[in-house]
């Protein structure tokens, strides 16, 4: 992939991200805190893709993109298990939410995904920049 495609790509799905952390707050606002939990979920499953992109990395399965996350980011140490942990427990909340039946979901919890979301995906967007930056 060419410099300028894998910078296009990084940009879009980092517009995903940026998008669902955006409608995951919608959903706290209006209540629905299950699509919050989904919404923050994928906006820290789209910066992971990002993240892939400079590796000339991905997958179309989502197991398959936080297995890849954890291979060239984590286990390399480039990036903390906390990163890991975030995206794995969301991934977990949001098979959760999405699947299970009588799954209550709080405020609290819908707040406590987001300002997970939001921490992943500020050091997403710093790790980037410096991968494009020094390839």
């Amino acid at each position: 992939m060419k410099p300028g495609d894998i910078a296009a790509l990084v940009a879009y799905r980092l517009e995903q991200a940026d998008d669902s952390l955006r409608m995951g707050t919608l959903g706290i606002e209006k209540g629905l805190y299950k699509d919050a939990i989904n919404r923050f979920y994928y906006a820290m499953f789209y910066a992971t893709q990002a993240l892939l992109v400079p590796k000339g990395k991905g997958s179309s399965k989502l197991q398959g993109v936080i297995e890849l996350f954890d291979l060239e980011f984590i286990r390399t140490g480039e990036l903390s298990k906390e990163m890991s942990k975030s995206l794995h427990d969301s991934f977990e909340r949001r098979m959760n939410v999405d699947y299970k039946e009588f799954v209550k979901v709080s405020l609290s919890d819908a707040e406590s995904m987001q300002a997970r979301a939001e921490k992943f995906l500020e050091q997403a967007k710093a790790a980037l920049a410096d991968l494009l930056n020094h390839p």
